[in-house]
């Protein structure tokens, strides 16, 4: 009798522990988009520089994509694993640096693609990285 309830407890034991390793693997990773800062390149346009293809690798990939079309902010970032920002027109403020620096501290990547730096240079200044308008040339 106690070898029954011992192999019963080890098997309930082993339904349970392999069915938390497989709700693990299923968890999607999170790419948040941010198209909230005058972005003229988005992902739901095709075309040589919208960003609809790299969307469609991040999804290739695994990945579930949302877009931020807003303001950054923690509730937008709670669930993500990474935060590209592509091509910024308009400022971040000083708040959602704050929520970006928060968001990388806790473990968050960020990708930024630059068109001209000036919306994000409170961001990279906060990240010691500085953009130049120097063309670079290898020879």
């Amino acid at each position: 009798m106690k070898r029954k309830r011992f192999i019963l407890l080890f098997c309930i034991t082993l339904f349970v522990l392999s069915s938390v390793v497989v709700q693990a693997e299923v968890k999607k990773r999170t790419v948040i988009i941010d198209q909230g800062h005058g972005q003229k390149f988005v992902i739901e346009k095709e075309g040589d520089l919208q960003l609809s293809g790299l969307s469609g690798l991040f999804k290739g990939k695994g990945y579930d994509v949302k877009v931020n079309a807003g303001q950054i902010n923690d509730a937008a970032l709670k669930t993500a694993d990474a935060l590209l920002i592509s091509g910024a027109f308009q400022s971040l403020s000083a708040e959602e640096t704050d929520v970006v620096i928060r968001f990388i501290e806790r473990g968050g990547k960020l990708c930024v693609m630059l068109h001209m730096p000036q919306p994000l240079t409170g961001l990279m200044g906060r990240l010691k990285v500085y953009a130049s308008y120097v063309v670079m040339q290898e020879q």
